[in-house]
């Protein structure tokens, strides 16, 4: 049995250096992870329990030490390493902002955002705060929950703007279980603050929608663009 599992795992092994992760399905790429801290066990149940108890393997890397325990077979050497393949794997997303100095078109602050946002379990608000030449003065978390001016505190949002002296902003949340698609919520909350922040004379340049898989610029879409025109 040992000698068959053994060159199960060869096998997994070899196909993941010959082709990379692309091809293999969640559970083999779990399965290939879960057998380094446990070497002398089939790890394929453990692997298709965590998927299975959890939903997907996203919802996997999320969750915390003491649930992941509570999965047969899941010691705290394996919580540990799945923690910290989630912890270094956000690590490199925000180093990825450091070189960022300005946000000046759809792509980049779509990019910029998702690194924030994307591993995010439960809905979060962001505001970036930019000077006249969308130089980035400031990033701040101002929100969780549904994007709403209950759950955005409009106080705090505009201590960070004058506080900054900005001239421009961009908004960014997130869609932990959905698309990257505004909502009636969003789009009311938008263009509620697009009032608010006329009458102090600064621009919202775009709200960015991040889900799992997607990101969404509410600037660039034709039919909610006209929003942010200057007026």
């Amino acid at each position: 049995m040992e000698i068959s599992r053994d060159g199960h795992r060869a096998r997994m092994r070899a196909a993941y250096l010959q082709g990379g992760g692309d091809a293999m399905p969640d559970h083999q790429l779990l399965e290939l992870l879960l057998s380094i801290s446990i070497p002398r066990k089939d790890v394929k149940p453990i692997a298709y329990a965590l998927i299975n108890r959890f939903g997907s393997l996203e919802q996997v890397f999320a969750a915390g030490a003491a649930d992941l325990q509570q999965v047969p077979g899941v010691g705290e050497q394996t919580a540990v390493q799945i923690l910290l393949v989630r912890d270094l794997n956000r690590r490199i997303r925000q180093n990825q902002n450091k070189p960022v100095k300005h946000l000046t078109d759809a792509a980049q602050s779509c990019a910029y955002f998702a690194n924030l946002l994307r591993d995010k379990t439960t809905e979060q608000v962001y505001l970036v705060t930019l000077d006249g030449s969308a130089k980035i003065l400031q990033t701040h978390a101002v929100g969780s929950g549904s994007v709403n001016l209950a759950a955005v505190d409009q106080r705090t949002l505009m201590e960070h703007i004058l506080r900054d002296n900005a001239n421009a902003v961009m908004l960014a949340h997130n869609h932990p279980g959905g698309k990257a698609q505004p909502s009636a919520q969003d789009l009311e909350f938008t263009i509620r603050l697009l009032s608010i922040l006329r009458s102090i004379h600064v621009q919202l340049l775009d709200h960015i929608i991040v889900s799992p898989t997607d990101t969404y610029s509410m600037r660039s879409d034709p039919e909610y663009g006209s929003f942010f025109t200057v007026k």
